[in-house]
């Protein structure tokens, strides 16, 4: 019987069943989950719109032929838990329950180490695990080593030992798909197939996996084009003064059609519990880093400078200057990591300064033929 992927994936990419991809780095599971974002994210096997969020860096190509971070429509990007409820309050407002939210963490080991069960965002992410259907979410783990991620979240349901949330375990495994390709005499390499496995007590079955824009290699992007950046620390946290249990616990008690609103009244009381100070640093980080930007400061020095992950920063930067525009300095640009505006140079001024502005406190369709589609992680 041949196998039917389009029903299979409208079974699996469904809210509540939490899918893990594991291999090892550079193995190409970062490029498969892109890949299905994406062929998702365009209305492919599913019923009804895709919205996409994750941790995942993108990249735009702009017209003067450099990269500025930037995401694809309905793609958004969260490195704490508290802008992931934030965005998913958001795009239930917009679809009602008419809707899933496909959720990639990459680098998952990094905020769920295995032999870490007691940190914070371990217990908070394992708790949340068994909540993702209330959410509307599909939640992808991406990680090199399955054994990094804690029992519950690494294991099936039917697990003898520890059951656990998994519902779809992808792996990226090299001699597994060599083995596959001799047997049936395939024209393809290794990081072109991927392992599917629902249950601890089934076999895994090997799939293709292809290519599309979002995976394009960045040197070859075109004008306006978006592509993952595979070179980019992904990175996430509960967020400044996140609570998960008391975010659980307030909107358990509401009804599904009424989930939007009470996300945003959970976050509007966190604002006001948080006061002034949060949004001051983040106001006064902001403009500090606005400046840096201005005089050519590449953000892995503005990294080091302020002690935070670029992504972070940049997604902080982001968001404020899109609510304050009229508070950006002219000449601050994009430049990707490795460009530095000629002549331009880090002054004691721009670290330091604080600067006046508003307050903010007011292919599965066909499987590959050759080789084609490189995945680099």
């Amino acid at each position: 019987m041949k196998f039917d992927l389009e029903r299979f994936l409208r079974a699996v990419v469904a809210p509540g069943v939490n899918h893990n991809i594991v291999g090892p780095r550079g193995s190409g599971k970062t490029h498969f989950a892109v890949w299905l974002a994406q062929k998702l994210a365009d209305g492919g096997y599913s019923d009804v719109p895709v919205e996409v969020i994750t941790n995942v860096v993108f990249v735009k190509k702009t017209e003067s032929g450099s990269t500025a971070m930037g995401h694809p429509r309905g793609v958004h990007y969260a490195d704490t838990m508290s802008d992931m409820f934030r965005i998913i309050g958001q795009i239930l407002a917009e679809y009602g329950r008419d809707v899933t939210i496909l959720t990639l963490m990459d680098e998952a080991q990094n905020y769920m180490l295995s032999d870490a069960n007691g940190d914070p965002t371990n217990v908070a992410m394992v708790k949340y695990m068994a909540n993702t259907r209330k959410f509307n979410q599909v939640m992808c783990l991406m990680t090199p080593a399955r054994n990094n991620l804690v029992p519950r979240i690494r294991n099936f349901a039917d697990d003898e030992k520890i059951p656990g949330y998994c519902g779809v375990l992808w792996q990226k495994d090299r001699a597994a798909a060599d083995q596959h390709i001799r047997r049936y005499g395939l024209n393809m390499t290794a990081k072109q197939l991927i392992s599917m496995q629902m249950s601890a007590g089934d076999p895994p079955v090997m799939l293709p996996v292809g290519s599309s824009g979002w995976t394009t290699p960045i040197s070859k992007l075109r004008a306006g084009g978006y592509a993952y950046d595979h070179r980019a620390v992904a990175d996430w946290a509960l967020g400044e003064g996140f609570n998960l249990k008391s975010f659980l616990q307030q909107v358990s008690k509401t009804p599904s059609d009424g989930l939007a609103s009470a996300i945003e009244g959970f976050f509007s009381e966190l604002g006001k519990e948080q006061g002034d100070d949060v949004m001051v640093h983040i106001r006064d980080q902001c403009h500090r880093v606005d400046r840096m930007r201005a005089d050519g400061v590449t953000w892995a020095k503005i990294e080091m400078y302020e002690g935070e992950p670029s992504t972070t920063v940049q997604s902080r930067y982001r968001k404020f200057f899109q609510s304050y525009p009229s508070s950006r300095i002219k000449m601050s640009r994009y430049p990707d990591d490795d460009e530095v505006a000629p002549g331009r140079r880090v002054s004691l001024e721009s670290i330091n300064g604080t600067m006046e502005g508003e307050n903010p406190s007011s292919g599965f369709h066909g499987a590959p033929t050759g080789n084609e589609g490189v995945c680099d992680s």
